[in-house]
C-alpha cells in the first residue's frame, strides 16, 4: 500500500472488521480537516454562557470548551455553582449554544477518580485499583493509629505513593511511614480517611494497598473503569456535548493490560454514545 493510499486502506479495514469508524460531519475523522479545527477554552455556566458564546463567535470558532467543570471524576459531578442542576444545567447550556451554532466541549481526567467522589466516600468502591495486598498480624481497634501487617512490600515504597492510602474492608486508611524493620507495622495511621467510618478489624483481615496518581486521586480496575466510560457516554447523551479530551488515559494502566487499557476506556466510551452523536463529537 502507498503512503498516499494508506488513510483510504485503513478505513476501509475499519469498515470491513466492524470496527469503531468515526466521522465528524460526514467525513471519516482521520480525514476530516475539522478534526483539529481550533477551539475557545474558558469556564463557562448558566450565568455567563451568553459572554462565552459570544466570544466564541467573535473569534470565528465553533468550539466553546470548559476545561475543567466538576466536582467529582469518577461519578461526574458537575460545579454546582456554574450548574446548579447538575447535568440538566449543562444540558441547558448545550441546547442554548447550539441555538446560536456554537458546541460545547469539556475536559475530563479518563478514570481518574477524586477523594471525594462515591467510588471513594463515605463507602469505598471494590473496585479501586490497589498495588497489592497484605494482612493483618494482630485484631485492630477503630482507633489504633500503628497497624501492623505481614508483609511491607506494597507499603513502603513512596516513589509513587501520593496519598499513602490502603483499604481495610469499607475503611480507608492513611499512614505516614513503614516501620524500617519487623514487626512490620504502619506508622501514624490516619483512621476512617476520606469520611470513611473507622472500624473494628481482625488479624488476617487483607489490607489493600491503593493505587494512586501525583493529582491525589484514586483509579480503577478493569470493571470500575468501564463504568466510568459508560458514565462519560451517558453525560454526552443526556446533554448533547460535542467535544472531549480523554486527558490522563496513562491512568488505565491500573488495570495491568498496558495500552489496550487504553484503548478499551475510549471504545467502550463511543460504543455507548448514541448514533447520532458517534458523528458529530470530536475527541
Amino acid at each position: 500500500v502507498s503512503s498516499a493510499n494508506a488513510l483510504n486502506t485503513i478505513s476501509n479495514i475499519e469498515l470491513k472488521e466492524n470496527l469503531p469508524h468515526p466521522m465528524l460531519d460526514g467525513v471519516w475523522g482521520k480525514q476530516s480537516r475539522r478534526a483539529s479545527e481550533s477551539y475557545l477554552i474558558m469556564s463557562f455556566g448558566e450565568s455567563n454562557l451568553q459572554e462565552a458564546i459570544d466570544l466564541t463567535r467573535q473569534a470565528g470558532l465553533r468550539y466553546l470548551y470548559h476545561e475543567g467543570p466538576f466536582e467529582t471524576w469518577g461519578h461526574f459531578k458537575l460545579n454546582s455553582k456554574d450548574f446548579p442542576n447538575n447535568w440538566q444545567s449543562l444540558k441547558a447550556c448545550v441546547d442554548k449554544a447550539r441555538s446560536q451554532n456554537v458546541r460545547l466541549g469539556l475536559h475530563t481526567l479518563s478514570n481518574f477518580i477524586t477523594t471525594n467522589d462515591p467510588y471513594v466516600t463515605p463507602v469505598p468502591d471494590k473496585r479501586l485499583a490497589k498495588v497489592g495486598y497484605s494482612q493483618l498480624t494482630n485484631d485492630v481497634d477503630a482507633i489504633t493509629r500503628e497497624i501492623a501487617i505481614k508483609e511491607p512490600s506494597s507499603f513502603n515504597q513512596f516513589q509513587n505513593n501520593i496519598l499513602k492510602a490502603c483499604v481495610i474492608g469499607d475503611e480507608i486508611i492513611r499512614y505516614d511511614s513503614v516501620s524500617s524493620t519487623s514487626p512490620w507495622k504502619l506508622i501514624n495511621c490516619q483512621r476512617g480517611a476520606f469520611n470513611t467510618q473507622a472500624s473494628l478489624h481482625h488479624a488476617d483481615d487483607s489490607i489493600g494497598k491503593l493505587m494512586d496518581h501525583a493529582y491525589k486521586v484514586f483509579l480503577g480496575n478493569n470493571d470500575l473503569d468501564q463504568e466510568i466510560a459508560k458514565t462519560i457516554a451517558r453525560l454526552f447523551n443526556e446533554t448533547g456535548l460535542m467535544q472531549i479530551s480523554f486527558d490522563g488515559l496513562e491512568g488505565c494502566w491500573s488495570e495491568g493490560m498496558g495500552d489496550y487499557g487504553k484503548q478499551l476506556f475510549t471504545k467502550t466510551w463511543f460504543d455507548n454514545l448514541k448514533p447520532e452523536l458517534q458523528g458529530k463529537v470530536i475527541n
